[in-house]
């Protein structure tokens, strides 16, 4: 028997909603956490946001309710699209194999440092969200 004329064998598409991953390091040690962490004045946090998803996702790094910065895929390049200048938080964007990972970099020099900080992950599938706490010793 012969195929129809009209029909097309298509390659089937991978999706993949964002899977979100952080890191973190209190005073250049990593450190694992269930979700908060217990830090000091002067102390020098990083923390690195990994999301893995097909399409590309979009990240937001978010203090409590304030966006810090928001990056987008534009055409396999990873573009800030928010227009925040922030002089407190340092944010470095890199490409990875099928994600995007981006750090933020600063110190617990006031208090509303000590919050909650949000990475968010979208794409056209789902979202996804990682939370950690930053509370004062």
């Amino acid at each position: 028997m012969k195929p129809h004329k009209n029909i097309q064998f298509v390659k089937p598409v991978l999706l993949v909603i964002p899977d979100v991953f952080v890191g973190i390091e209190l005073n250049d040690k990593e450190i694992s956490n269930g979700g908060s962490i217990l830090g000091r004045k002067k102390d020098k946090v990083v923390l690195s946001c990994s999301v893995y998803a097909v399409p590309p996702a979009n990240l937001t790094w978010s203090r409590d309710i304030i966006t810090i910065g928001t990056y987008h895929h534009v055409n396999g390049i990873i573009e800030k699209s928010s227009n925040t200048e922030n002089f407190l938080y340092e944010l470095k964007a890199l490409q990875i194999k099928i994600g995007i990972s981006v750090t933020l970099d600063f110190t617990l020099d006031a208090d509303y440092t000590f919050a909650s900080y949000h990475c968010d992950a979208e794409n056209e599938v789902g979202s996804s969200r990682k939370t950690l706490k930053i509370e004062h010793v």
